[in-house]
């Protein structure tokens, strides 16, 4: 039986320069620090890779608008030589300070794990070994410079006890083989047993192809993941329609754009930002039914194996 403890969070193999880290944290001074929402005050930061390119955007989550480099990346180019090594795609990239004499307490953090298909890895550019961090009953001390993986998923907390405020690079990345390299092989072999949720690339379609996906139908609450948007999350429940917009799927419900459609073949898409663990399946029915499933993969308890659920529901050609 694995040890979650154990296997709570591990050093992957790069490590960085310090002082070009901290070089280029000071370039940034310029750029605000916003709150982290439904966080603790004290835990404050800026996109380095946000929704729609914008610093300002501190959610993983992107919902409709995709993750591309902001103008805080222009300024600081070792932390972009950083990212561009990271052999993976991104959701999300953040410096994140967490103040002097602050916490986080006790919670979670989800989808956040091998199988949900996103990691969260950190990478410390100011700490002190007075700032602790717990995951799972045990407690880390991450040096400057280091690259960590934690299972966030886990029950984690951080306390900032020092006189100094902490700052982290912090990536949202998608799994793919070259990134589980990077992980110490006896950890990297424990995770494929439990079972690893690949990145799966986005793939082009012709227009007609696209046009196959278009439909209407009712989302009951929770069939999709929530996204946020000025400081409110929706959960996106009621009459839906899956649309193209220029070369785009879009899902709007209730006429409000909810989410971004990625076509991963030419009958499924992934819901943008989220990547493998949530997709949505359209085959042809009788007559101008179409049979829609959404397809939610994961583990409903850590440490447990990927684990599908699949929510079968009826759509209508537009």
């Amino acid at each position: 039986m694995i040890d979650l403890a154990d296997d709570a969070a591990v050093q992957l193999i790069p490590t960085y320069d310090v002082e070009r880290l901290q070089a280029d944290l000071a370039r940034l001074a310029g750029f605000a620090r916003l709150h982290e929402p439904y966080q603790e005050p004290g835990h404050v930061g800026f996109c380095l890779i946000g929704p729609g390119g914008v610093a300002a955007a501190s959610s993983s989550h992107t919902g409709f608008e995709p993750p591309r480099p902001t103008a805080a990346l222009e300024v600081a180019p070792y932390l972009r030589e950083v990212l561009d090594g990271l052999p993976c795609p991104k959701s999300n990239a953040r410096i994140m300070y967490m103040e002097r004499h602050t916490k986080l307490e006790l919670h979670t953090d989800l989808p956040c794990n091998f199988q949900t298909g996103i990691l969260r890895l950190h990478v410390p550019i100011i700490t002190n070994p007075q700032i602790v961090m717990g995951i799972a009953d045990r407690q880390y001390y991450w040096a400057a410079g280091e690259l960590w993986w934690g299972n966030f998923s886990l029950p984690h907390y951080v306390e900032n006890n020092s006189p100094i405020d902490r700052a982290h690079l912090i990536v949202d990345a998608f799994i793919t083989e070259e990134l589980l390299a990077l992980f110490p092989p006896e950890f990297a072999a424990r995770r494929r047993a439990e079972g690893v949720l690949f990145y799966e690339p986005p793939v082009h379609l012709r227009p007609e192809q696209l046009a196959a996906f278009t439909c209407e139908l009712d989302l009951p609450a929770g069939s999709l993941p929530r996204t946020y948007d000025d400081g409110r999350i929706y959960d996106h429940a009621g009459r839906a329609q899956i649309e193209v917009a220029g070369d785009v799927l879009v899902l709007t419900v209730d006429n409000r754009r909810a989410l971004q459609l990625v076509p991963v073949s030419e009958a499924a898409a992934s819901t943008l930002g989220e990547g493998p663990c949530w997709k949505i399946e359209i085959a042809p029915a009788a007559g101008a039914e179409r049979h829609v499933t959404i397809v939610r993969r994961g583990a409903s308890q850590p440490g447990r194996g990927i684990e599908t659920r699949r929510l079968e529901l009826v759509g209508h050609a537009r």
